[in-house]
């Protein structure tokens, strides 16, 4: 990590900022047997694995 980014020109500082990823939360409520199921789809992983499910849903989308 740069000590002070604003050191960057102006155009290199948007590219960074640009392709910085946000953090969102929310809450999932699954009944129990779901959730374990879910789990095994995810291989104890579920933040990579929603976040691999939600990219390839949107791209399947965006590929009509």
């Amino acid at each position: 990590m740069l000590a002070n980014p604003f050191a960057l020109p102006a155009q290199k500082r948007a590219e960074i900022i640009w392709h910085t990823p946000i953090t969102k939360r929310g809450k999932l409520k699954y009944t129990k047997d779901d959730w374990e199921q879910f789990d095994a789809k995810a291989e104890k992983n579920r933040s990579l694995f929603l976040r691999e499910m939600i990219v390839k849903t949107l791209n399947e989308d965006t590929q009509v």
